[in-house]
């Protein structure tokens, strides 16, 4: 029997290169959300709130822009994940890993530096 457009993207698929299953073909695609703090640049409950929303439907949710070099970003209010702290406090990116996991969705952090090519 041949399945249907909605039973496809619906289905389980195990990614070739972990074997991972994911539960179904849905995915947050990455874009800019420009949500963080200006000043500091953490992930807070703006996006907590917003990624466990669209993790409850996609199994596979790529993050908007993680710039990893403070002083280039590509839009004012990007996260901010860089080197110049040697101790970050890492749990603001905890909380927004765990809103996306929640419910067994795979989160990819979207590394982004916009500086020169």
């Amino acid at each position: 029997k041949k399945m249907s457009s909605s039973d496809l993207f619906l289905s389980p698929v195990v990614l070739p290169c972990s074997g991972r299953t994911l539960s179904n073909r849905l995915a947050k695609a990455a874009m800019t959300e420009s949500l963080s703090d200006p000043n500091d640049g953490q992930p807070n409950h703006r996006h907590v709130r917003l990624y466990r929303s669209w993790s409850k439907g996609c199994s596979m949710v790529i993050t908007g822009n993680v710039m990893v070099d403070e002083r280039y970003k590509e839009a004012p209010r990007n996260v901010v994940l860089d080197g110049r702290n040697a101790q970050p406090d890492l749990t603001p990116f905890r909380n927004w890993a765990d809103a996306i996991q929640r419910d067994g969705a795979l989160g990819i952090m979207q590394l982004s530096h916009p500086g020169r090519q």
